[in-house]
């Protein structure tokens, strides 16, 4: 009998002590979780906090391209040099270019002359009013030929779209090269940007215009960048999201390839 006593004893102990473990943890669950204080906030300013990495890129670069089949006969700007916008980057030999647009240009000369004389022979009655629009559709044929030729001819100098650099080069000069074929790659000086890929979970507050502070590895300095774009699409592997941001002020010794660490605070 004290045994079954003993047994049933044990048996409400073990039943109460269960009941207040379940309790404990249903507790835990429900209660509220408190974002943490960085320093320097107040309880009233709680943030969060996104720690990424992120990357230095030039603003804009392009790879230039040759629009015509021709030969290279001056490369001004070296691999690694600067140049200003409207700088001659890359000229053909045009030789044959230039005197097709001669040509055309005494057509046109030549379609003007013969018009003028059928319309002054129109006043006299000497030519009908078909001569006068043959003579007409004549003049408009030069035009549109002269005006082809004129770009063929401006093909010949590839000039710099903006202030920038040459990156690489990729062809020699007096080498003879086809349509489309790469020349060389260049990228805009000045103006520096940056790229992240941030957690997902944070394009509720991420905000067009929003200032990132961001340190520079390479440099061991501290610099402002504001976000310009958020992606459009959400990887769904790494669940991140990619930002591009643009640094402002005149910060010196950037260079695209650099990177660094950017904490992206929630307001």
């Amino acid at each position: 009998m004290k045994r079954i006593i003993v047994a049933a004893s044990l048996l409400v102990v073990g039943i109460a002590s269960a009941d207040t473990n379940m309790k404990a943890k249903q507790a835990a669950v429900q209660a509220p979780v408190k974002a943490a204080v960085l320093p320097g906030t107040s309880p009233d300013t709680v943030t969060t906090e996104v720690s990424v990495r992120v990357l230095l890129v030039a603003a804009r670069e392009a790879k230039v391209s040759s629009q015509m089949n021709g030969r290279v006969i001056s490369l001004p700007v070296k691999e690694g040099k600067s140049f200003p916008k409207g700088a001659l980057l890359v000229e053909f030999d045009c030789e044959h270019q230039e005197a097709q647009l001669a040509i055309l240009n005494a057509a046109l000369a030549k379609s003007k002359v013969v018009l003028a004389s059928r319309q002054e022979l129109q006043r006299h009655a000497a030519v009908g009013e078909v001569d006068v629009q043959l003579a007409t559709v004549d003049l408009d044929d030069a035009v549109a030929r002269q005006k082809q030729a004129v770009a063929l001819v401006r093909d010949c100098r590839i000039l710099a779209p903006y202030n920038g650099y040459v990156v690489k080069m990729l062809v020699n000069q007096f080498e003879n090269i086809g349509a489309g074929s790469p020349i060389m790659e260049i990228q805009e000086s000045g103006r520096i940007k940056l790229e992240a890929l941030v957690p997902s979970r944070s394009i509720s507050w991420l905000k067009i215009g929003a200032p990132i502070p961001v340190h520079v590895d390479e440099l061991d300095r501290d610099v402002t960048a504001v976000i310009t774009s958020i992606g459009a699409r959400i990887d769904s592997v790494s669940q991140t999201v990619g930002v591009s941001a643009e640094i402002k002020g005149g910060v010196s010794g950037l260079q695209p390839g650099m990177s660094g660490s950017a904490k992206i605070r929630k307001p």
